[in-house]
C-alpha cells in the first residue's frame, strides 16, 4: 500500500513539475528538522527521486550522484540549497 500511495504522489508531483517551464530538476536530500542530513533523509529523497525520474515527460531529473558530487566540488552541501541566492555569485 506505502509504495502504491509513493507512486500516485510522485505521479500527481510529477505532472505539476511538467507544467512548469522546467526542463531539469534535482531532488536533494530531505533534511531533519535541525538541517542535518540524515541516512533516512537520502534514502527517502533517494526513493522519491527514482519515482519521479519513471513518472518524467516534460523534464530530465538530475542524477542525485552526480549533482552530489558537483555540490562538494564547488564547496556546498544539500543545507545549502535553502538559500536562493547561493549560486548567484
Amino acid at each position: 500500500m506505502v509504495k502504491k500511495d509513493r507512486k500516485n504522489v510522485s505521479s500527481r508531483i510529477a505532472g505539476e513539475i511538467a507544467r512548469l517551464p522546467l526542463h531539469k530538476i534535482y531532488v536533494s536530500d530531505f533534511l531533519d528538522v535541525l538541517d542535518t542530513r540524515t541516512d533516512k533523509g537520502c534514502y527517502f529523497s533517494s526513493v522519491f527521486s527514482t519515482l519521479l525520474k519513471e513518472q518524467a515527460k516534460n523534464f530530465e531529473n538530475l542524477s542525485r550522484v552526480d549533482m552530489q558530487k558537483f555540490l562538494v566540488t564547488g564547496g556546498l552541501s544539500a543545507t545549502n540549497l535553502h538559500n536562493p541566492n547561493l549560486l548567484q555569485n
